[in-house]
């Protein structure tokens, strides 16, 4: 969406949890939207719901070069996901641990050890440091929040939110996170019927604000004098917003100002 002069940031709001155990890939595969046995590109995206579909956690499945697996999660989430994972493996041989790591976030030259970002094209790479030795000079994180608003990637507690948003809202497929063809997994026959049946009525999309938005004003989302949507994230002048699906090709306005769609 944007000419990116280029980001290198360390996500120090990103925590790692070690995967081990005889029985490991066989339980994630029956609670994460994504297949793990297409994990050939040493990464995937993906998430876990609650039975009525809707999202509950967020996170990259990472395989380091001895086949370890970690997840790479918003740190804010961990203590709830291993409370989940320890609830759910019942007798299963597998077993979670957190781990030091620095998780680094670029787009340009990319490291020989670091990994394409599964989501899209336009946000870089992922670099895992477990030695936590990894030092450079960070820039550009504006950049990078302006690549990901534009570009319509979510975020945990911005658009993912718990227990309430269905995944399939935020365009999940699109971003690599959801495979359609894979075995059962918690939520899959709610999610598989709303992407059959098409019963969503509100999407996600990036727009563009056409003038400095007012943030003093609430931020729904108005056409034709009618409430038809939300504005979640903000990266100037992008944002992403949530609408009516009926209303996408009218004219929005939000915030003080004319909405652009930008997809």
């Amino acid at each position: 969406m944007i000419e990116s002069p280029g980001f290198l940031i360390i996500d120090k709001e990103r925590s790692m949890v070690s995967i081990s155990g005889n029985d490991h890939i066989e339980f994630l595969q029956g609670l994460i939207t994504n297949d793990v046995l297409k994990l050939n590109e040493g990464i995937l995206y993906s998430a876990i719901l609650s039975p009525q579909g809707k999202y509950l956690f967020d996170f990259f499945i990472v395989q380091n070069p001895d086949q370890q697996l970690f997840i790479d999660i918003q740190s804010n989430k961990t203590s709830k996901l291993l409370e989940f994972l320890n609830f759910y493996k019942l007798n299963s041989d597998v077993h979670f641990e957190e781990v030091e790591c620095l998780v680094v976030l670029g787009n340009k030259e990319k490291p020989i050890n670091a990994l394409k970002d599964p989501r899209n094209n336009e946000i870089g790479w992922r670099l895992y440091d477990l030695s936590c030795s990894y030092k450079c000079k960070e820039f550009g994180k504006d950049d990078l929040e302006k690549i990901r608003v534009s570009n319509c990637i979510p975020k945990t507690d911005e658009e993912l939110i718990f227990k309430q948003t269905y995944i399939l809202e935020t365009h999940f497929e699109q971003l690599n996170g959801v495979d359609f063809s894979k075995g059962c997994y918690v939520g899959q026959e709610v999610t598989a019927r709303m992407k059959h049946k098409g019963t969503l009525k509100k999407l996600f999309h990036p727009a563009e604000f056409r003038d400095r938005p007012d943030k003093s004003k609430s931020k729904e989302v108005f056409s034709e004098g009618r409430v038809v949507g939300e504005v979640f994230s903000i990266a100037y002048p992008f944002c992403i917003i949530k609408i009516r699906q009926e209303f996408k090709e009218k004219n929005l306005k939000a915030l003080g100002s004319e909405l652009n769609l930008l997809s």
